[in-house]
This record gives C-alpha cells, structure tokens and sequence, in this order.
C-alpha cells in the first residue's frame, strides 16, 4: 500500500509540475550538461550509468520519431523546475530513482535489441 501511494504522489508531483511550472529552453548545443534533467537530479551526477542509457534511447531512438521529437522538446521545455525540486528533496530523489527512472532504465534495457542501432 505504501508503495502504490508514492507511485501515485509522484506522478501527481509531475503532472502538477508540468502544469504550473515556468518554461525554460533546451541546453545548448555546446553544453550537453546545461539545463536540467530529472535523471540527474535524482542521482546527483550526470554521469550515472542509468543516465548514459537514457542518453543512448534519446539519441537513438525518441529523436528518429516525431512523437520522441515532441516529448524531448517539451522534457527540455518543462523538467528543469521539477528537477530542481527533485534535486533539493532526498527522499523524493529516493523515489524517483526506485520508481521512475530504474523500472524505466530496465524496461529499455530489456528492449534494446528492438531499438538500438545495429
């Protein structure tokens, strides 16, 4: 039951922050570390092996697909408020790492071989 109810607060704290909070651009070019990502909010570094499996989905698969196109738009447009949240809360990192991001990480893992390039 406890578990259920932080999946459920999470993706509540997400939603509502997508909502109300401010907009912001994506990083530039020259700086792939600029801006915010909630990955690396909740690992502390950017450098986390879970974040480089990320990085490779995005690269190559979400960028070749206009919906991927759309949703890394808009994840550069609306995550750096939710991440600085993220960032400044322990427990909440805790749960989003358990809840989010490594279910998430282990769910491409699993399908690799029907995305990555050969």
């Amino acid at each position: 039951m406890q578990r259920k109810f932080a999946i459920i607060s999470l993706v509540a704290l997400i939603a509502v922050s997508l909502l109300f909070f401010a907009q912001c651009d994506a990083p530039e070019e020259d700086d792939p570390l600029e801006g915010c990502f909630i990955a690396t909010a909740a690992y502390g570094t950017p450098s986390a092996e879970q974040i480089d499996v990320l990085r490779q989905f995005r690269d190559e698969s979400l960028s070749k697909s206009s919906f991927g196109v759309w949703f890394i738009k808009n994840y550069y447009r609306f995550s750096p408020p939710i991440a600085d949240f993220i960032a400044e809360r322990e427990v909440l990192r805790t749960l989003v790492r358990e809840y989010l991001i490594d279910p998430t990480v282990n769910i491409i893992r699993l399908t690799e071989n029907r995305w990555a390039d050969k």
